[in-house]
């Protein structure tokens, strides 16, 4: 057996030998790091506050070092290899002590890539998935730990043509006979298959990308549990004619949730922007997400509501997968990024319109005001949630060195203390600072 291992490894290193001959071996490695300080004033941020209750501020702090290695040869015929590492500390100051034994440094990022010459591609390890606007497959750079997955992804990039295919399978742990995924703090789900193809001839020119996500969610007990399945697919159009930018999303959901709950929810977005000038750019969109529908409401002896569904067997709320609501539905991520209350899935309705002012390469300022509404009627109320204005500013300081900022404020209704708690009547609001410093400290060559 012996003899047999060392004849298998003298012919890779006799294939490897004879690929250096072929084509002429070329490296590069580069060394990234990332210094990200976000302060934060949370004056009713993510949820509203009760008149009672006090705002909150603290600073947190990403520290990244990413590592990248390539290789390719002169020879067209042989494939190009990829190696990219990455290591993040995450937190909030004074979260770890002046003398810290027990550090929270993490492989954030560790993956291989081997492309064709012909346009094929095989990734795997832990990596980020964003597909089109983000809307379901998000890399979450807002959050300061970003989205990170265990995956295999293979594809097809030439021309015009993206095929992306994505596996994913979780466990808790090396188990050594059965064995359920119910790892806390792990991922949010057990397996996942994801085909993603996207077509763009022109960059301009009509983009369409279609998606079909399979994932599985494990339900139950660590002693009798079972895997649920949903099936998300749809569209995602863009279109830039002259001055104009246009795009758009469809998205329908089947299969079961993590409920076990059988589901039949749908999602619709729009976007249109148009560049004034050089300076000047408006923007417009809509949103709707749906959600559950309710036939009757009940009124406890405490006072508080219970809505009941029409059919408690189903489910007709949209799940954004991996999105990131804070793009989409309002900075202040009272929607998506956050929960309702009382199990609540009303669903979303967002009508928007913004504008974007560039007066400089290095300064922009943008101001979009949203308007939110659910999608199903809450019965004890309209479906008017309220208005949210986002202001925010770009400036870059320096080479690798960017300032940010932005302020927004809710004006919620009756409607909002209903599906997500505190005091419609109290002031809300959110400030934010963060400095970016991105620097490339090493780059080789040869």
């Amino acid at each position: 057996m012996k003899g047999k291992y060392l004849i298998i490894g003298m012919l890779l290193l006799s294939a490897t030998a004879a690929a250096q001959e072929e084509g002429k071996e070329k490296n590069q490695f580069t060394l990234d790091v990332q210094l990200r300080t976000r302060g934060e004033y949370r004056n009713g941020a993510r949820e509203p506050l009760n008149e009672d209750e006090k705002a909150a501020t603290f600073i947190n702090n990403r520290a990244r070092l990413t590592m990248e290695y390539v290789r390719l040869f002169d020879n067209e015929k042989l494939p190009k290899l990829t190696v990219r590492m990455g290591i993040q500390h995450v937190g909030v100051w004074g979260q770890d002590p002046s003398k810290d034994m027990n550090g929270r440094v993490s492989l954030n990022e560790g993956w291989a890539k081997i492309e064709g010459r012909q346009g094929l591609f095989a990734q795997i390890g832990r990596q980020q998935l964003a597909f089109d606007d983000e809307r379901l497959f998000s890399r979450s750079d807002w959050h300061v730990a970003g989205c990170w997955h265990d995956a295999l992804r293979v594809g097809y990039e030439k021309n015009a043509h993206k095929l992306h295919a994505v596996f994913a399978y979780n466990q808790n742990d090396e188990n050594v006979k059965g064995g359920n995924y119910f790892g806390e703090g792990g991922q949010s789900y057990k397996s996942m298959l994801t085909f993603w193809y996207h077509y763009q001839k022109q960059p301009k020119g009509l983009g369409v990308s279609l998606l079909f996500a399979n994932v599985g969610q494990e339900t139950g007990t660590p002693e009798e549990a079972k895997t649920q399945y949903m099936q998300t697919m749809g569209t995602h159009l863009t279109y830039s004619p002259g001055k104009w930018n246009l795009s758009g999303s469809v998205y329908l959901q089947t299969g079961k949730n993590e409920e076990r709950l059988s589901t039949l929810a749908f999602m619709m977005g729009m976007r249109a922007g148009y560049a004034i000038s050089d300076e000047w750019r408006i923007d417009a969109g809509y949103d709707y997400l749906s959600g559950e529908r309710y036939k009757e409401v009940r009124q406890a002896e405490d006072g508080s509501y219970e809505l009941i569904k029409k059919d408690a067997t189903k489910s007709k709320a949209f799940s954004t997968l991996f999105g990131s609501g804070h793009g989409f539905y309002g900075s202040m991520d009272y929607f998506y990024s956050a929960h309702f209350i009382d199990g609540l899935k009303p669903g979303l309705q967002d009508v928007l319109i913004g504008a974007t002012f560039k007066p400089s390469k290095r300064l922009s300022m943008s101001l979009t005001l949203h308007n939110f509404m659910t999608a199903s009627n809450v019965l004890v109320s309209s479906r008017n949630l309220g208005q949210e204005l986002d202001y925010r500013i770009d400036w870059k300081v320096m080479k690798d060195v960017t300032l940010f900022g932005g302020y927004s404020m809710m004006l919620g209704t009756k409607t909002m203390t209903f599906v997500k708690g505190g005091h419609h009547k109290r002031w809300q609001d959110w400030a934010w600072v963060s400095l970016n410093i991105n620097p490339r400290i090493f780059s080789f060559k040869k």
